[in-house]
């Protein structure tokens, strides 16, 4: 099948070598490549005649417009399909050979994957969406192929439509019920920030009349919807007065990740999109570990997270397609942009991951519209935290939570507290905290730990905040009651996060001198962390409180021997202990640490349970009728 290629440009000389040079690394697989020039006045025909050897005509006169441009290109293409490519946009490599492959004799329109570039350089993979086309222009011209013979039966663009002429075009292909196809084929790389975004207002007026000829809309909904959105950008702009900020808030350009050649998954293709609200790590903790994990394994599905805690170093699952939304740093801009975020927004569900029930006040003045709501707490002990709350407490926080149409519960304490405020056990849906470990941690362990390492034959780890409740100090008592023998035994304490790090400076102290020997890692990243668990013996959690433990259920799975308090739910294959009772928990550390010291055996994997792809069935729930 033979591609032809029209781009069209006038005054393009910052961005039409680029777009050249992409013409000619493709160029085997183009039958015919014309450019249409409308009388530039710069440097930008002299670019274009040093490759007059992969042109093959070339235009330049006046012209009455873009739609009348693109007209010129088209009538003089003789391929089977014919791609418009703008001249700030180009071809990626090997973009046109991949798309021949899966090309169909019987196709008329292709839609294909685009990525979108910043004029700072940042980017995001986007697709067209042929069946939103009712309600905005869902279909993106620069990575659509069309086939010639579909000009011939709807025509060619509209000249009378200046910049939205795209957008009638592809409207009156769906009247005359031209068939729609989509490909995950990566093709084009689209630069933000055109003509269409400097005269906004012209490209409202002509989509609105676009809408009122082929779909009957009565009213500007949509458009005065689009206009509201960038008054609250501006609006926001003005109150940050910071320019990345307002750049991150206003233009929805988000942090990236290298781009990956995507075999984009079906679920995306037929529009399923989740959007998950919470944070990637850092910070490191229960919360942002389960939300990294969601997204790694359930890719396919999550095509965009709200990130509420701003860090310059963000750790995103590696091959992710999505977009990460960063709330600015200023705790009173938050509420204001997950608003913007989740108005502007396309998904079906949204599913909200916070630790406490206190983070609903975020959402008190967020309209729902039709989209399902999930919403996971993290905290281990709801109970007791909000059984002696006010009943003003008590009552707005019934009221927010009966707003969402899915409650995940996580253990036995969390379902009581939510059938104790009233939520109808329709509503709760019990799945599994843990999910696996996603990626691999071959890399070098931090020094110091590797040198602790060394020096001893059994490291026991613990890791948490550094709060009182999670009883670091059975430690310390530990080794002042261990005897000296041939096994060198060292304990590790990992600690992170917000909390009473004097208390920690306390246990420091105390554990100079003690017949085991101590390290305290402070502030370990993830993968950091994961390494040192990976390469201990031993995983202790005494903590008073817990909502499950994922780092629980990750040393199991890694053959550790773990020890966790009964204070909730525990991932099974972990030794348990009366919570609080420090005797029972120094008794069955010194009998698992003196049965370690005389095994020879090595550690054995687990095979992890596959009740994790239960929220798979969550998400599908809401994106199933979209």
């Amino acid at each position: 099948m033979n591609i032809d290629v029209v781009t069209v440009c006038r005054n393009s000389e910052e961005y039409i070598g680029r777009c050249l040079d992409s013409i000619r690394e493709n160029k085997q697989f183009i039958g015919k490549y014309i450019v249409v020039d409308g009388g530039s006045t710069d440097s930008t025909i002299n670019i274009i005649k040093s490759y007059f050897d992969v042109i093959d005509e070339f235009i330049s006169e006046s012209d009455d417009g873009i739609s009348d441009a693109f007209n010129k290109g088209i009538v003089r293409c003789t391929g089977d399909f014919i791609l418009l490519l703008n001249s700030d946009d180009y071809l990626l490599p090997n973009a046109i050979s991949d798309l021949i492959m899966e090309l169909k004799d019987n196709d008329e329109v292709v839609t294909t994957l685009m990525r979108y570039v910043s004029r700072n350089g940042r980017e995001a993979l986007g697709m067209s969406c042929p069946s939103e086309m009712s309600k905005y222009n869902s279909i993106y011209h620069p990575g659509t192929l069309v086939a010639r013979c579909v000009y011939q039966r709807v025509g060619l663009y509209d000249v009378s439509y200046r910049l939205a002429m795209d957008y009638e075009f592809f409207s009156r292909c769906i009247k005359c019920g031209i068939q729609f196809r989509s490909v995950d084929c990566v093709l084009v790389s689209f630069t933000v920030g055109g003509i269409s975004r400097r005269r906004f207002i012209r490209v409202l007026f002509e989509s609105y009349s676009v809408r009122r000829k082929y779909f009957n809309a009565l009213f500007p909904y949509q458009e005065i919807k689009k206009l509201v959105r960038r008054l609250l950008g501006g609006l926001l702009g003005s109150v940050l007065f910071v320019k990345k900020a307002t750049y991150k808030i206003t233009q929805c350009v988000f942090k990236t990740r290298p781009m990956v050649n995507s075999h984009l998954v079906e679920r995306r293709m037929s529009f399923r999109r989740v959007c998950l609200v919470g944070a990637f790590p850092p910070p490191f903790g229960g919360v942002t570990e389960h939300v990294y994990r969601l997204v790694a394994n359930f890719s396919d599905l999550i095509v965009q997270v709200i990130d509420l805690h701003s860090s310059d170093e963000k750790q995103i699952p590696e091959g992710w397609c999505g977009l990460v939304c960063s709330a600015p740093r200023a705790r009173v801009i938050k509420p204001v942009y997950l608003l913007y975020q989740l108005l502007t927004s396309s998904v079906s569900v949204v599913h909200f991951n916070f630790s406490t029930a206190l983070s609903l006040v975020m959402l008190a003045l967020i309209p729902k519209r039709k989209v399902r709501w999930i919403l996971t707490l993290h905290h281990g002990d709801l109970f007791a935290k909000y059984y002696s709350a006010s009943r003003a407490i008590r009552f707005f926080i019934k009221q927010q939570m009966r707003r969402f149409d899915s409650v995940v519960v996580l253990s036995d304490n969390q379902e009581n507290f939510y059938r104790f405020i009233g939520l109808h056990k329709s509503v709760l849906d019990r799945l599994p905290s843990y999910l696996p470990l996603c990626g691999h941690f071959d890399f070098d362990l931090p020094q110091d730990f590797a040198d602790f390492r060394q020096r001893n034959d059994l490291i026991i780890l613990a890791s948490g905040y550094p709060l009182r409740y999670y009883c670091y100090d059975y430690l310390l008592r530990y080794a002042s009651d261990s005897v000296n023998n041939s096994t060198r035994v060292g304990v590790v304490i990992a600690v992170y996060g917000d909390g009473d790090w004097d208390w920690v400076e306390s246990l420091v102290e105390s554990s100079v001198g003690l017949p085991l020997e101590f390290l305290f890692v402070r502030n370990a990243g993830r993968v950091p962390f994961l390494n040192m668990l990976l390469k201990s013996d031993v995983y202790v959690r005494p903590s008073l409180v817990d909502s499950y433990g994922i780092a629980v259920a990750d040393a199991v799975n890694a053959g550790l021997a773990v020890i966790a308090s009964d204070v909730c739910d525990r991932y099974p294959g972990t030794r348990l202990f009366p919570v609080g009772d420090e005797r029972a928990f120094l008794c069955l550390l010194d009998n698992v640490v003196t049965s370690l010291s005389l095994s020879t055996t090595k550690k054995k994997y687990t095979q992890i349970s596959s009740e994790w792809q239960s929220y798979n069935d969550l998400y599908i729930k809401g994106t199933s009728k979209n």
